[in-house]
């Protein structure tokens, strides 16, 4: 269907990054925020925080080229 690939939007590499880290997360809601903090290539470091306390639960790698996410 031709309509359907003029709406697909692309994301920027930097939403692929937090994507990746919001689905191995597991949690997309507003009690948690993704922040990137260094790019290095193609490896973006994203930390996942509490929005309430602002405290960071867990510190991610994601590497947009091949889709793999590390929790460091």
């Amino acid at each position: 269907n031709k309509g359907q690939a003029e709406n697909k939007v692309e994301l920027t590499d930097r939403e692929k990054a937090i994507k990746l880290v919001k689905d191995e997360y597991g949690v997309s809601d507003d009690s948690i925020s993704y922040k990137i903090v260094n790019v290095d290539g193609a490896n973006y470091t994203i930390s996942v925080s509490s929005t309430e306390t602002t405290e960071v639960i867990a510190w991610y790698t994601a590497n947009i080229e091949t889709g793999k996410v590390t929790l460091e």
